[in-house]
């Protein structure tokens, strides 16, 4: 009887990697301002830019991690060239109540001090699951 112990929390977790309780970021998100955001496997994702008829995509690592119930802080970088080149950008995000949306408010920086306390309306650009 104590082998089968582990077998419950071992189905449990199981369960809520299938709901993408674990990762709930893994997957594509845009916005209406031409940002798509892919989040893959081992904190890894690619920022694709399409502006003024031009697109860039910057592959980068990500950091998030869950402050509140829907709320939680998402940092993206460090870029390795164009306008963010060796910084950070430190965020704050806000999850819809189903999940299927966040808003994403952040400052680029070399630390975590210029992470925004709360959401700036004229900042926060808003990602939908694709």
């Amino acid at each position: 009887m104590k082998k089968l112990r582990w077998i419950v929390p071992v189905a449990v977790c199981l369960m809520l990697m299938s709901f993408g309780l674990f990762e709930p970021l893994k997957g594509t998100w845009s916005n209406k301002n031409g940002q798509t955001i892919r989040f893959t496997k081992g904190n890894q994702c690619e920022w694709i830019l399409n502006m003024e008829g031009r697109s860039d995509t910057f592959r980068i690592t990500y950091h998030y991690e869950k402050t509140g119930k829907t709320s939680g802080i998402l940092d993206l970088g460090p870029f390795d060239r164009g306008f963010l080149k060796g910084k950070t950008l430190y965020g704050i995000i806000e999850w819809s109540k189903k999940k299927d949306s966040f808003q994403y408010d952040a400052e680029p920086g070399k630390s975590e001090k210029v992470r925004p306390k709360t959401m700036n309306p004229d900042q926060v650009q808003v990602y939908s699951r694709q």
